[in-house]
């Protein structure tokens, strides 16, 4: 009877065994299990980083790329950057010693113009390049100007002023002084154009006007939007004639209405060459 309690309590203790042996089994097969799935996790995650690092690299590579064309297209902008200087002739007058000249004193004002807009466009733009050009266009009503010339006795032949604009075509490739035509509308047409054409122009970096004493003007001034500088307009039109004629006062080779130097401002200095007084209307 012994042996058979014997065998039943180790049957008994076998089971037990046996249940715990399940249980170890299906704690390691779990074990398994969940470390498969941080296997899995672990290389998704090493699949997202790595992907993400290659993102990170494409776009830092493209970011240099773009950097580098970007400076490329602004060296290639600046390589053909240009001023504009747009004159209305029939009121932005030289002074009569140079117009006096003719030839000569046509090459001295685009000279001396070009020369006073050159130092003065640094402190305008101090990132403007050292080789940046500068555009000149002076336009007016030559046989009216040259009428009001000869009218005021300023000149005894208006041939001379025919020879002041030929010289100051000749003082530089890129200063022109051009007959705009009979009419009074004409010059401010020109200037206009021009004026709006250089706001426009990307390789334009500054675009400087020497604008009309009448209201030609204003819709040019109420446009300009951009890297733009304006001198003050001048007196109106009037003849100026003996006790009559304002005193003016010479600055170099500028003769300046007195009552103008409070408002020339910073540009108007880029246009020393010209004179604020107006002979007259010309525009017939």
């Amino acid at each position: 009877m012994a042996a058979i309690l014997d065998i039943a309590n180790l049957e008994e203790r076998w089971t037990i065994c046996k249940v715990e042996d399940d249980r170890k089994a299906d704690l390691i097969v779990d074990l398994f299990n969940h470390v498969e799935m941080l296997t899995r996790k672990l290389a998704e995650a090493e699949q997202s980083l790595e992907e993400k690092n290659i993102y990170i690299k494409s776009v830092k590579q493209s970011g240099a790329e773009m950097k580098l064309q970007i400076n490329q297209l602004q060296s290639e902008k600046d390589k053909y950057s240009f001023s504009s200087v747009v004159i209305d002739g029939d009121c932005m007058l030289f002074t009569d010693e140079l117009v006096t000249q003719g030839f000569e004193g046509g090459k001295k004002a685009s000279g001396m113009l070009r020369q006073t807009i050159l130092e003065q466009l640094p402190e305008l733009d101090p990132d403007m390049p050292h080789h940046s050009q500068v555009m000149i266009r002076v336009y007016a009503n030559l046989k009216g100007l040259a009428k009001v010339y000869h009218d005021t006795q300023i000149l005894k032949n208006v041939e001379i002023l025919n020879d002041f604009v030929r010289g100051f075509n000749r003082g530089s490739s890129l200063c022109d002084f051009v007959d705009a035509g009979n009419g009074k509308e004409c010059a401010d047409e020109k200037v206009k154009e021009n004026f709006e054409l250089g706001l426009n122009d990307v390789h334009c970096r500054r675009v400087l006007l020497g604008g009309s004493g009448d209201n030609g003007g204003t819709p040019i001034r109420e446009g300009a939007g951009r890297s733009s500088g304006q001198l003050p307009s001048p007196v109106p039109f009037q003849r100026i004639q003996g006790a009559e004629a304002p005193k003016r006062q010479t600055t170099g080779i500028v003769s300046t209405h007195p009552s103008d130097d409070t408002v020339r401002g910073l540009c108007s200095r880029c246009f020393e060459s010209f004179r604020f007084i107006n002979l007259g209307n010309h525009s017939d």
